[in-house]
Parts: structure tokens; sequence; C-alpha cells
């Protein structure tokens, strides 16, 4: 709200782009990059900054970052079609979404998008810790989605948005199939919520028992070698890790914003099949007759599993629905950026980085103002490609002349 109130105090309106495409408060950031305010004692912020922070502190409310997570758990009392549905696939993820749709001012203050993705890190390694020791089936899904929802923030803080929303996408199906899945598990055993009182319940739950085990297969990240197809999360994840590596690869001195990504993927597997063993295998330690659930819950455990097998195929190369932008594109733009050599050089790259934008929302003429001042530099190349990346092709022509002119 802070943040809102700012950007109309000071640009007067809220639209990025306004009813004709050039009065929104998008087109005067570069020039508002320059304004700095004071903060009195605390010296001073520039404008952007300021509304970056402002943004960054609501996702940490939002979306359960470090250290404002704790709220998420306690959440989970709730009952489980709600976690499935509301903080499982939309309402934690909204301030992923938040980011990502307001790029360009976050790219017009770097330093906040390097606090955002140290955020997004530290807040998944710390939940993904956390969820090694929980007893509770929905708190260790609980803890998982505050992980995950660290990696999308940690994406789009690297600046890797495509794989920042591709993983909510996919996140939401395998999560609220697992959630679906412990409430499956909950009323099968009587309303019992600790592992160590279940076990062998694949046998007592076989639908349920395989449906789960998709959904963890899916949030580790893993493939099925023999058919040479990976699952969901073995796409989205693999593309924040590698969009982390070429971000660590280009900023030599955030190697942890890239090692931090990798363990934690490790560390999500063995929690997740922590899981599947106190609750699938061995002997049933409880007490009464588990019994599996009627159709009314097991038809939506099938069908979310086939999402969570297939939704990943999207944004795969093979299919190309929604062109991947990840190591390969920063590592591209970095490398291509580092041998450009002057004005030339970045002119004959963004025209060719223009050639190859794939289609979304239009692009205006201030990305014009920003070549104009970051030209000289060889690692504006990897931000201005970030912001150029969803021209539609009938907006090349708006775009060429802005560069032009620039």
């Amino acid at each position: 709200l802070l943040a809102m109130m700012a950007i109309v105090s000071h640009f007067g309106t809220l639209s990025f782009f306004g009813s004709d495409g050039v009065s929104g408060f998008i087109s005067k950031l570069t020039d508002a990059s320059f304004i700095t305010v004071s903060l009195g004692a605390f010296g001073s912020i520039g404008l952007v900054s300021g509304i970056a922070l402002l943004m960054l502190l609501g996702v940490v409310g939002k979306s359960a970052q470090l250290p404002l997570f704790v709220w998420l758990p306690d959440a989970m009392a709730g009952p489980t079609p709600v976690s499935a549905l509301i903080h499982a696939a939309t309402m934690v993820t909204a301030g992923v979404y938040m980011v990502a749709r307001c790029h360009v001012l976050y790219e017009q203050a770097p330093a906040i998008m390097s606090v955002v993705a140290v955020v997004g890190t530290l807040t998944a390694i710390l939940a993904a810790t956390i969820a090694l020791v929980q007893d509770d089936i929905k708190k260790v899904l609980a803890y998982s989605t505050i992980s995950q929802l660290g990696f999308m923030v940690a994406a789009v803080g690297m600046g890797a948005y495509v794989a920042g929303m591709f993983h909510l996408v996919t996140h939401a199906f395998f999560k609220s199939l697992m959630f679906l899945c412990s409430g499956s598990v909950i009323a099968g055993c009587h309303h019992v919520q600790e592992m160590p009182r279940m076990g062998g319940l694949r046998r007592k739950m076989p639908i349920t028992a395989y449906t789960m085990l998709i959904g963890v297969v899916a949030i580790s990240g893993l493939a099925i070698p023999v058919l040479n197809i990976g699952l969901s999360g073995f796409y989205s994840k693999d593309e924040i890790v590698a969009s982390a590596m070429a971000y660590s690869n280009a900023n030599r001195v955030h190697f942890l914003l890239f090692l931090t990504p990798l363990v934690t993927a490790g560390i999500t597997a063995f929690y997740m099949f922590r899981l599947i063993f106190m609750t699938f295998f061995g002997e049933y330690r409880g007490h009464g007759h588990p019994h599996e659930s009627n159709k009314t819950i097991i038809v939506p455990l099938i069908i979310l599993s086939v999402f969570s097998v297939f939704v990943g195929l999207i944004n795969a190369a093979p299919l190309g629905i929604v062109p991947p932008m990840g190591a390969r594109d920063l590592e591209g733009i970095r490398h291509g950026g580092r041998e450009a050599e002057g004005h030339e050089g970045q002119g004959a790259l963004m025209a060719a980085e223009l050639a190859q934008a794939p289609d979304d929302v239009a692009a205006h003429a201030f990305l014009g103002q920003r070549l104009a001042l970051r030209e000289a530099l060889p690692e504006a190349v990897w931000h201005l490609r970030a912001a150029i990346h969803h021209a539609a092709p009938d907006d090349r022509a708006a775009i060429l002349p802005a560069l032009g002119r620039a």
C-alpha cells in the first residue's frame, strides 16, 4: 500500500502504460531512477529503489518469505481442500506474480533485485531444513510450500521471470495433489495427521499412495529415464537452478545463489520421500482400520496426477509452447554482451535479440530510453533482454524506431 501511494504521489497514476500506451508510470521510471528520497538520520534512498523495497516487504508477508513465514504452517489447520486451493495454488503465489509483473520497475533497482534473490534463496533452504523434522503430514507440505515459494522468489529476483512463473504453475498442480492426498490419508486414518502413527498405507490406500508418489516425484524434480520424460517439476525446478547457475556465472560474488538452491533441491527430495516412506511403507503403526477414500476424493487425485506429470511439457523444448528462458538465454546474452564492443556491437546484439523476441505483452517506447541509458555497459544487455522478452512480433515496428532514436 505504501509503494502504491508513492507511485501515485510521484507519477500520478497506477497504470503501467496508460490508455494511450505511453502515459503510464513505466515510461517515467528511467528519469525517476535519478531521484533520491531523504530518510533523515538514516540517509537517503532512490525513489525507485524505495518503491521496489516496499513492494518486497509486501511479498515477504504475502508469499511467506523470511522472516514472515510462520503464519503459513498455522494456516494449514484449516480444511485440506482449502489448503490445496488457496495456499498451494493461488493466494501465497501472488507476491511472486507481482515481482514478475513489475519486473521493469525492479530492473531499475538492481540492488533491490539482489535482495529479492537473497530473501528467496534463504527462505528456500530454511523452510526445507524445517520440513526435515516435521511429523505432521500437513506441516511437511506447508514448509515445503514455503521452500518452493523461495525458489520462485529467488528466480524472479535473478531475472528468470519465465522460470519463476513456470514453477508457480507446475507447483500449483503437484502441491494441490499432495495436499488432497494428505487429506485422503487423514480421512482414511480417522483424522490422524502424525506420520509416526501411520505406515504401510499403500496396501490399504493404493490409489492415494501412488498419486502421492507422483506428486513427490514431481516436486523432487525427477525424470523417468526409461521413458525419457520428466515430470513437471523436472522442467520448472531445473529451469530455476540453471538460471541461478547463469546468474552466478555472470556475478561471481553471488555463487551461493546457485549453490544454495542446488542443495535445497536435494533436501526437498529427501524430506518428501521421508514422507512417502513413513506414511505408505512398513507396517501400520496406528489404531483402527485405515481405508481408501471414496470416488469424490479419488477422482480429483487422478486428474491432478495427470497434470503433475504432463504440465511441464508446456515449457519443454520439444513442444516449445512457451519459449524457455533459462541458462541458455542468460548465458548467451551475458556472453554476447561481453563480446560487444562499443555502441555498434550493442546495437547489433539488440537487433538480433529483438528478432527472436516471443509473443506476449506489448513493449513500449521507454525501452529506447533504457537502451540509451545503458548501451555503454556490456552487462546491460542482460537486463534489457529481460524487459523485451515478452514483445509481440506485431509490436517490433514500434520498438525498432525507439531503438534507432536511442
